[in-house]
């Protein structure tokens, strides 16, 4: 069977100018692909530290929580979580540390700056490093305070009919 090849780089021989310029450029645009996803998405987008820190925000995230980047990189997940959704939340966080889930996803409202409650359909993924150690989660967030409330108006008029 002959050797065929390789075109990878090895550690053997350093790459030549054009293929680090063809690395280099195409480093650049995938970091550009992934800014544009980042940034205009139409749900919140959010790295998110083992502790609970906000760590990279996209503009939607601020949005639906009525902070500035600023504001929310000085608080914590918890902190604006509605008190009676902490503790699912926290359930759902120690499944993952655990490598019990991969993700999960849960209805819970947030607090937002204005003291008024959004609710939002939460999705949470856990990044681990290359050795297999948790790193920080991904959240997406999707508001649904418009369904909520639609829900609740139903409900309210069949209580009414009844």
């Amino acid at each position: 069977m002959k050797n065929k090849k390789s075109h990878s780089l090895s550690a053997s021989t350093p790459p030549d100018a054009s293929e680090l310029q063809r690395l280099n450029v195409a480093l650049r645009q995938s970091e550009e692909r992934f800014q544009a996803i980042f940034n205009l998405a139409a749900v919140g987008i959010a790295q998110v530290g083992l502790k609970g820190h906000w760590l990279l925000i996209n503009q939607k995230l601020c949005d639906i929580l009525g902070y500035t980047m600023e504001e929310l990189k000085q608080l914590t997940v918890l902190e604006i979580s509605h008190p009676d959704d902490v503790q699912p939340h926290l359930a759902h966080i120690r499944r993952l540390l655990k490598g019990r889930v991969d993700t999960y996803v849960m209805e819970k409202r947030y607090i937002r700056k204005g003291g008024s409650i959004v609710w939002v359909n939460l999705t949470v993924s856990l990044v681990r490093d290359p050795c297999g150690d948790p790193d920080y989660f991904i959240a997406v967030v999707e508001d649904i305070s418009q369904r909520k409330n639609a829900v609740e108006a139903l409900r309210d008029s069949e209580k009414h009919f009844r």
